[in-house]
């Protein structure tokens, strides 16, 4: 059977991954939980604080329809399916027009046809659902004011305007030179990010917030010449990360647009490298990131942009030892806490789980594999959460201590593809299949070649990849290239040509039954728990659970 082409594999991810993240932000921004939409109705609690704004599983995203929010979306979706709440969804309103046939209001009877008792003239239709209510951070009008000009309040508004015209000049001009001649210096930048994070929040700004925070890293990156000082620069992103995490009680727009803002904090130096050191990336934004996704009230579009960001520092590579360990148990704590999260939330932790440099905490216990692994073989998971599990554990990187049982991971690999097929058989149409195969491939073969700085050697990617390239994995050679030779047809014939799956779905089953082939335990390692193998016996039917088919709540 033939190896799928990468570049058609790629391109098979790409457009599905396109076309699943645009439904995917329709289902963030319309699905909340009630309850805790209502938990922020309380007296003294105002608008657009964090009690009144959480809601449950719901992802955010750049959709059309929303204003502020521009491309600002992590890329790929993790659903076509949509939430709760959404119209086609799982609950909330249907989506029909009123008086259809199924779900429409109940027929008035005529006169003489039945009693006062069988016809409330007051109760709600037979059928009808209340529309959930957005939460307060779709609604709010709350602003953040910041008046750099320091004119009396009855100021002509002509006046202010030329004024934050003039300071604005002078910050560009700053953080252009990026040093302080004058102690008032300090005080403009401080005063005029503060300013920049405030329009964010205003109505006014609402449509074009995206193009404001882009405006403001640019502005930010004038300071970025290879050799000039860092003072101005400094300043501004201490500001921000100490600033930013006031957003985080507004409008949902201005929440976002925080969220990204910080995220992208990590990709501005502090210092440049020269002949003798590395440069030092910016890390101030770390425990504003922390705060942000370890709150479960935040709204989770913004809760992903914590992960991002959280993921970018962690792959830095000139960044404290005590930092990266941080950093990576506050992943995989929220990688095992995310079960009951919304799909896209659970798909971005394990997708940035797999591009950590690092397997293992302070402790030398392979936490990250273990993580991963657990949701590979959790069958109340999404399947396309499971297969990005299995695109990360074959992207992570097995050398030495402390060991990994990597003959476990591609049999648990092979017994997803065996489960994933079988709901394949039932739903053959459903695109979230490809997806699917598509990332179980690669977690035997890397998808596209590593991008890494010319003085590095691109690391090994896929389990086949790392078996037969690493001495010290050598013990696993046969059971890897054993269950990727059984997988491998099926990939092709999801991703390519759908013929005759059924004899090679029954040739892995056989391959999986094989007692010589079966893991002696279910550990990773003899330290960690034993991985809990399930059935998919307890799933749903795929032909009427959309892309997260199979999974015990339909989540």
């Amino acid at each position: 059977m033939p190896t799928p082409s990468p570049v058609r594999v790629v391109r098979y991810t790409k457009l599905f991954a396109a076309g699943l993240a645009i439904a995917g932000l329709l289902g963030s921004v319309l699905s909340f939980s009630p309850a805790l939409a209502q938990s922020g109705k309380g007296k003294g609690q105002p608008k657009g604080s964090r009690g009144s704004a959480g809601y449950g599983p719901g992802q955010g995203s750049s959709g059309a329809g929303i204003p502020g929010v521009g491309s600002s979306m992590p890329p790929g979706g993790a659903s076509s399916r949509m939430p709760p709440g959404t119209p086609g969804g799982a609950g909330g309103f249907s989506g029909k027009k009123a008086g259809d046939k199924k779900g429409g209001p109940a027929v008035r009877p005529k006169p003489g046809e039945g009693t006062a008792e069988e016809y409330d003239n007051e109760s709600l239709p037979r059928g009808y659902q209340v529309p959930q209510e957005p939460p307060e951070a779709f609604n709010t009008d709350e602003e953040w004011i910041e008046d750099p000009t320091k004119l009396p309040a009855d100021a002509k508004k002509a006046d202010k305007d030329r004024a934050v015209r003039l300071l604005n000049n002078s910050f560009k001009s700053v953080m252009t030179a990026g040093e302080f001649t004058k102690d008032s210096d300090k005080q403009l930048v401080v005063d005029m990010v503060r300013y920049k994070l405030a329009q964010l929040t205003q109505k006014e700004f609402r449509e074009k917030a995206a193009e404001l925070r882009i405006k403001l890293e640019q502005e930010i990156e004038a300071s970025n010449n290879k050799t000039g000082p860092r003072a101005a620069r400094l300043l501004a992103l201490k500001t921000i990360a100490d600033e930013a995490p006031r957003l985080f009680q507004y409008h949902f727009v201005a929440r976002l647009q925080g969220a990204i803002l910080l995220a992208h904090l990590a990709d501005f130096n502090e210092t440049e490298a020269d002949a003798k050191k590395p440069a030092v990336p910016c890390s101030k934004a770390a425990e504003a990131l922390v705060a942000m996704v370890n709150d479960e009230q935040q709204l989770t579009a913004v809760r992903v942009w914590g992960v991002n960001g959280l993921v970018r520092l962690a792959t830095l590579d000139n960044i404290s030892f005590q930092l990266r360990s941080r950093l990576v148990d506050v992943l995989v704590a929220q990688m095992n806490a995310s079960g009951k999260q919304h799909e896209w939330f659970q798909l971005r932790l394990a997708e940035g789980l797999g591009r950590l440099s690092v397997i293992q905490n302070q402790d030398k216990r392979p936490v990250v594999p273990q993580a991963l692994a657990l949701v590979l073989a959790d069958s109340t998971r999404p399947w396309l959460v499971r297969a990005e599990a299995a695109q990360s554990l074959g992207r992570l990187q097995y050398d030495g201590a402390p060991s990994v049982n990597v003959s476990l991971l591609a049999y648990e690999m092979a017994r997803l593809t065996q489960q994933i097929m079988e709901a394949y058989n039932k739903a053959p149409k459903q695109t979230v299949w490809k997806l699917c195969m598509i990332r179980i491939y690669g977690g035997f073969k890397p998808l596209e070649d590593e991008d890494t700085s010319k003085d590095k050697t691109p690391p090994k990617r896929g389990l086949v990849t790392q078996v037969e390239g690493k001495p010290g994995l050598s013990s696993h050679r046969k059971a890897v290239q054993g269950a990727f030779e059984k997988v491998l047809p099926l990939v092709s014939k999801v991703v390519g040509e759908p013929k005759e799956i059924d004899p090679a779905l029954a040739d892995l089953k056989k391959w999986l039954e094989d007692k010589d082939n079966r893991p002696e335990n279910y550990k990773i390692h003899p330290d960690e728990a034993p991985i809990i193998s399930q059935s998919n016996a307890g799933g749903r039917d795929p032909a009427g659970e959309g892309v997260a088919a199979g999974t015990a709540n339909g989540r």
